[in-house]
């Protein structure tokens, strides 16, 4: 199975080593590469037999259908009859809207995040309708935050919902509940000798690193700011329009029945807009911000047809727009998210033509120790040692040495591990050398989510020329089609 991003076998790896009762990429030295606490766990009892990929292709296609299903209740809930034929193409489009079915090819956690977020939002329909809280409100809430970090927002602002709608108990449990799990974490995490926080979050999130490092409010305060402008997209601009389309619709049905229960809904959704606007990053392969997509669409969802709106039919002019408005919202973001669906066998294919075969030079022809900057596929099912200089995988090669261009240390790092070959993206070759580049090996089709076309092999020292030379020379016989190895001289 070839999923469309290295980083799902960096999970894959890491449940690997989990389930032989170890907590890192390398054997003997712990790390956090994986930015979700409970993903890996998951994986790690087919990983432990093999069928790693199989374990996770099978949970994410069963959370897509998990979305579908959800989409369903929801629209049930909004007056669609369950059992007509509105409900199943809207609910089949809400999928599409949400990138539900693309994300499951990328082997990670992020549809299983969608569905908890999704189900979170259907518990709360019924919470804010003065009915009793559904049972799996709490499962919902938690096990999003437990896949990834963005849950916690999620959770913060469905505490507050149960809050403002006196059900005290039930917020001080859940959020008690989530806070056990993240300060059980990152006392774990500590007790290894690594950051509160995985390194992934710490590489991904400015503002994460600066709570880390204790450098002060307007520090803190000034990398969210600077967060928002960094890392605006189409996606946030999309999500802005509808969240404002949703307001005003709010606005405007004020005076009509079940305005507090839409007011509800809508405070949710816009804390968890807020949240993820100024703390997480939309993007890489559309796969960052669906949760808050499906929480803006069942949101603009309810606003629409909550109250007594009827949505067969849709006599008169209101129920017309409401159609037209739910319809519109939906096509845009199945648009936007479309280019998902087309670019996924592409992606799938650079993986198979970079990444795997990186792993496959490295377990079937060297059989030593490498340093990569893409730790997935090359440490997954390989017990040699994989020296990650993006600092993931490798505690030590913290990320700060490469944003400031500095290489003090490496090579202290690759002599320790006996590291005779790196395979790195040509802009990191100043950490070795230009002069100790070997050969580049060539993606066969267009580039889609790999890092960079090329990747150039590099040996640490000169000692190592003669028997990489050899290697390469068999696995150039082997690659697949298209893929090139092309072979550069000795500077000698």
């Amino acid at each position: 199975v070839f999923f469309t991003l290295d980083d799902a076998y960096i999970h894959l790896a890491l449940a690997e080593r989990v389930a032989h009762g170890f907590y890192g990429i390398n054997s003997g030295e712990f790390a956090s590469p994986s930015s979700s606490i409970v993903y890996p766990l998951l994986l790690a009892p087919l990983a432990r037999a093999g069928f790693g990929e199989l374990s996770a292709l099978t949970l994410n296609i069963g959370a897509g259908f998990g979305i579908l299903f959800v989409w369903r209740r929801l629209f049930s809930r909004f007056g669609f009859d369950v059992a007509r034929w509105e409900n199943a193409a809207l609910a089949l489009l809400a999928t599409f809207a949400v990138n539900g079915v693309a994300l499951a090819f990328t082997g990670m956690e992020h549809t299983l995040h969608v569905l908890c977020t999704l189900l979170t939002v259907l518990a709360l329909v019924d919470v804010v309708e003065d009915r009793p809280t559904p049972w799996f409100l709490h499962a919902a809430v938690v096990a999003g935050a437990l896949l990834r970090y963005e849950g916690a927002a999620v959770a913060g602002a469905a505490a507050l919902v149960l809050i403002l709608y006196g059900r005290w108990r039930q917020a001080v449990l859940l959020i008690s509940v989530v806070a056990v799990f993240y300060g059980g974490f990152s006392l774990f995490l500590h007790a290894l000798g690594l950051p509160f926080l995985p390194n992934s979050v710490l590489a991904k999130s400015d503002s994460a690193l600066v709570a880390m490092r204790q450098l002060g409010g307007k520090a803190f305060f000034h990398s969210l700011a600077s967060h928002v402008v960094r890392y605006f997209s189409l996606a946030h601009a999309l999500m802005a329009t509808m969240a404002l389309y949703a307001g005003i619709v709010a606005y405007r049905r004020r005076s009509e029945p079940g305005w507090q229960s839409r007011l509800g809904l809508i405070l949710f959704g816009s804390i968890v807009l807020a949240v993820h606007f100024v703390a997480f990053r939309s993007g890489w392969f559309f796969r960052y911000e669906p949760y808050a997509v499906s929480v803006l669409l069942s949101c603009i969802g309810y606003v629409l047809f909550s109250g007594g709106a009827s949505p067969l039919g849709f006599p008169g002019r209101n129920g017309q727009a409401a159609w037209a408005g739910m319809t519109v919202c939906l096509v845009v973001f199945m648009v936007f998210y479309s280019a998902a669906v087309f670019r996924a066998p592409g992606g799938a294919r650079n993986i198979y033509e970079q990444q795997y075969q990186m792993h496959r030079f490295a377990t079937e022809f060297w059989h030593a120790p490498v340093a990569v900057n893409d730790v997935g596929w090359v440490a997954y099912r390989n017990p040699d040692y994989v020296l990650d200089i993006a600092g993931l995988a490798t505690p030590q090669a913290a990320l700060e040495p490469l944003r400031s261009g500095r290489t003090k240390g490496y090579g202290d790092f690759i002599a320790a591990h006996h590291i005779g070959l790196a395979m790195i993206y040509k802009p990191l070759e100043f950490l070795i050398g230009s002069r100790m580049e070997i050969a580049r090996l060539h993606l066969g089709g267009r580039r889609v989510t790999a890092a960079g076309d090329t990747v150039s092999f590099y040996v640490t020292d000169e000692a190592y020329r003669d028997r990489a030379e050899a290697a390469l020379n068999e696995f150039a016989k082997t690659l697949p089609v298209g893929v090139t190895l092309e072979r550069l001289p000795s500077p000698n």
